[in-house]
């Protein structure tokens, strides 16, 4: 007889996301003061934007070939908000952290996501679930290092440590 797992509750929503990143735009700006992007081309490290009305391309100083701030990440290629992505993984982190565990769909459904954060696709939503959860089951060194430098800090962020351990919202 399996023992019943029941949903968990998380110690922030997406509302409380979207009041710290109420746009895309600062999502991003908290993604790139984490992340360093490097040429594809010849390593080097690209600070600037190729034009200033997009900030996720970048321009290499050495080479001048471009790439996008989510090149060689889980993000690359991704049409989803980042804010999703960072909710998510953030879920994600806390459970592996805290629960000592990596979500299943009992104790984090794919539904109980998409009605948390107002999403209309399940397929984006379980395309983000599907790529987080292998992720976060890697153990590769890379894997986990972009884990802890990502989603660490962004759920600190939305979670102060002294509030991690109370429990404020349920997704069910």
């Amino acid at each position: 007889m399996h023992e019943k797992t029941h949903p968990m509750k998380v110690p922030f929503s997406y509302q409380t996301l979207l009041r710290s990143y109420p746009n895309r735009e600062s999502a991003i700006a908290f993604y790139k003061k984490q992340h360093t992007t490097f040429c594809p081309n010849c390593n080097e490290v690209l600070h600037n934007p190729l034009r200033k009305t997009d900030p996720l391309l970048l321009r290499c100083p050495d080479c001048g070939r471009t790439a996008s701030i989510f090149t060689g990440t889980i993000f690359q290629g991704t049409r989803a908000d980042i804010r999703y992505w960072l909710y998510i993984g953030s879920l994600f982190y806390y459970c592996k952290q805290y629960l000592q565990q990596i979500p299943n769909r009992r104790l984090l459904s794919i539904q109980s996501i998409k009605r948390a954060i107002g999403a209309t696709s399940d397929q984006t939503i379980s395309r983000i679930y599907k790529t987080l959860k292998k992720l976060f089951e890697s153990t590769d060194i890379d894997d986990m290092h972009f884990c802890e430098l990502i989603f660490k800090p962004f759920l600190e962020k939305l979670c102060p440590q002294g509030l991690l351990l109370t429990h404020t919202g349920e997704i069910r």
